[in-house]
């Protein structure tokens, strides 16, 4: 048999014209599937996938946090499926150090492309902690928390007055109690601290 016109033969095909054509090794430029942002409780476990859409296998694929590129580590793996073509960034238990926006970069000789999604922490609805710190009371807390403060007597606990705060995450100190009333906000010097 000769080798023109030969069909199957490794390393060439016929184009249009039946000219041959030699496969090429060259990969074609990246393309990522878009990434979706995520929305997570605190503590919990997040897996962000990045697919490549073309490029080949000689494409690597990078993530990074804020602009700063991602390595293992006890709290996050990434992990690669299907040949390499799926990479998939685990956040094991996530907290306020996950948050923010993850950057998925695929890179070959042809290019790059990037994807970019967000990740979000919610915290529990709950007090973290309730001090007080030179005579004054400081709440951390994520939401709307109700308070009462207490003095100890004798042999009861008295409630001196009750508040709810609507507050932002993080530390709100408060120098006097505040009730709410009616959306009115008095304040109350005897805020049970002294």
């Amino acid at each position: 048999m000769s080798g023109k016109g030969e069909k199957g033969r490794k390393g060439e095909r016929r184009g249009r014209r039946g000219q041959k054509e030699e496969k090429s090794d060259v990969p074609a430029t990246p393309k990522l599937k878009k990434l979706t942002n995520v929305k997570v409780e605190e503590g919990q476990k997040v897996t962000l996938k990045c697919e490549l859409l073309a490029g080949g296998k000689q494409t690597k694929i990078e993530w990074y946090q804020n602009g700063i590129k991602i390595g293992k580590n006890e709290t996050r793996k990434i992990k690669l499926k299907k040949r390499g073509a799926l990479s998939e960034l685990q956040l094991m238990k996530v907290t306020d150090s996950d948050v923010g926006t993850y950057t998925c970069k695929a890179v070959n000789d042809r290019g790059e492309d990037t994807q970019i999604a967000s990740v979000q922490v919610m915290k529990d609805d709950k007090v973290i902690a309730l001090l007080c710190v030179d005579q004054r009371p400081v709440v951390v807390a994520s939401v709307v928390v109700l308070l009462s403060w207490a003095a100890v007597g004798k042999k009861t606990l008295l409630a001196q007055s009750v508040m709810i705060f609507m507050l932002c995450s993080g530390v709100m100190e408060m120098p006097a109690a505040a009730m709410v009333v009616s959306s009115q906000i008095s304040t109350d010097s005897n805020h049970g601290c002294g």
